[in-house]
């Protein structure tokens, strides 16, 4: 069974690490290239946001334009290491989901809160959802 990191069997939870390490297969080489991203899970899925806010545009990071090339990835937060497919998404107020994972992103690591405006990563950036297989 594939749990999120933090979760263990029996209920107890361990630490959340601050990191996820995504592996993506090079587009080019088809070699393994690993970044290191902020992250959230939500809703059973992994969740990260690219500084990049258009997902055909030319300032698309390396990892991004890989697992559109090619969604298939694996993710490693502390112990755990989970494979999946990844789903670049570009901003979307209405997709619930989506928004959850961001205002979750964006109170772990810019100190957002309710009511506050999000940052512009935060809202604008490119979502990637990673489903575990």
């Amino acid at each position: 069974m594939v749990r999120p990191p933090g979760q263990l069997s029996g209920g107890t939870t361990q630490p959340d690490p601050e990191y996820a390490y995504l592996t993506t297969r090079g587009r080019h080489t088809g070699q393994p290239h690993t970044v290191e991203l902020w992250y959230r899970w939500s809703e059973g899925a992994l969740w990260c946001i690219s500084e990049a806010e258009d997902p055909h545009g030319p300032g698309r990071p390396d990892w991004v334009r890989n697992l559109q090339g090619d969604p298939s990835v694996s993710v490693r937060v502390g112990d755990a290491v989970v494979t999946g497919a990844a789903t670049v998404l570009a901003a979307d107020a209405a997709d619930a989901p989506q928004a959850r994972a961001r205002r979750a992103m964006a109170a772990r690591y810019q100190d957002w809160h309710p009511g506050a405006p999000l940052s512009r990563w935060a809202a604008r950036g490119l979502a990637v959802r990673i489903d575990p297989s």
